[in-house]
């Protein structure tokens, strides 16, 4: 009783400003305490602070926005002929200087580029959208099933893509569809054994044994838990593939298997500029640099979104 007694005639003696908040407490709280982000909010906050990352990211807008709105600057339209203003250099004029049907390579670099970076984007979610079905149910399965699926991976890919793809072309001709058709056929299977192996680490997990109780349908659990949580595997294996398949359609082109004129692409364009380069490299130059800083922006991008979805890298 003493004790109580006590505190009690300190606590009676104390002035009143010692039961006044203090804001400067309040303050240093609020600076110290963390704000409440989603996962995704936390990825953008992490990708902005790599500038390199940032770099290709500005890259890969500045040219989605030259091939939208670049040909509309152009003199002439991309298919227009005038074999008086053949071959011309780099002016004023012609930006990219004209080919050797007087077509205005400013125009024609740009509007190859809505094709290249169309096969590019299409060409590499359709595989991915397959691989990762396809590696959900082989890893959420597994036993004979996957062991048929993994098998039959290893085997189409003891063969170079490349021949595949060419076959395919030869095959179904030139085009756009074509070319999607044949790079998605050989496309997925890097993803699938990816999406497989994060899969089978998953499936044992509590919140995938919880579904399984109440009784989910394995299609329910792939689709509604496993492949959400392989979303950051999933946006880089995206964002890696898609140079690759530019890459692709530029060497088909290049092989006269692609694009067929009048239309163009950027492999097209270095085929054509490749067949006079001595006398006018710059027709060669310019596309090639194009493909150069397009594959280069998007692996940029690519390996910093790799570091930011990283857990193991979050602070």
């Amino acid at each position: 009783m003493k004790h109580i007694f006590y505190q009690r005639q300190i606590i009676e003696d104390l002035p009143p400003e010692a039961f006044m908040p203090d804001p400067e407490a309040h303050r240093r709280a609020e600076v110290i305490s963390r704000p409440n982000i989603n996962f995704w909010s936390d990825v953008w906050r992490r990708f902005r602070k790599n500038r390199v990352a940032m770099t290709g990211l500005v890259i890969i807008a500045l040219l989605v926005l030259l091939c939208v709105f670049g040909p509309l600057l152009a003199p002439t339209s991309y298919e227009f002929t005038n074999m008086k203003a053949a071959n011309l250099a780099p002016s004023g004029a012609n930006w990219f200087g004209t080919d050797k049907l007087g077509r205005d390579l400013w125009a024609r670099v740009w509007v190859g580029g809505r094709i290249s970076l169309v096969v590019g984007v299409i060409g590499a979610v359709l595989p991915t959208i397959f691989g990762v079905i396809v590696g959900g149910v082989s890893g959420y399965f597994g036993g004979k099933l996957d062991m048929i699926i993994m098998r039959v991976i290893d085997i189409i890919m003891c063969i170079p893509s490349l021949i595949y793809i060419i076959l395919i072309m030869l095959y179904l001709g030139t085009g756009i569809l074509p070319i999607v058709l044949a790079i998605s056929m050989t496309g997925w299977m890097g993803t699938a054994r990816s999406i497989r192996a994060l899969v089978m680490q998953l499936k044992v997990r509590e919140f995938v044994l919880a579904a399984r109780a109440l009784g989910s349908s394995p299609m329910k659990i792939i689709l509604r838990h496993l492949i959400p949580n392989c979303s950051g595997i999933i946006v880089v294996s995206l964002s890696l593939h898609i140079p690759s398949v530019i890459f692709q359609e530029a060497y088909l082109s290049f092989i006269g298997l692609g694009i067929q004129s009048p239309m163009t692409s950027w492999g097209q364009l270095a085929q054509i500029g490749g067949e006079v380069y001595r006398n006018y490299p710059y027709q060669l130059l310019i596309p090639s640099a194009v493909i150069c800083l397009v594959m280069l922006a998007f692996n940029l991008f690519g390996d910093g979104l790799r570091d930011s979805l990283d857990p193991r890298l979050r602070d």
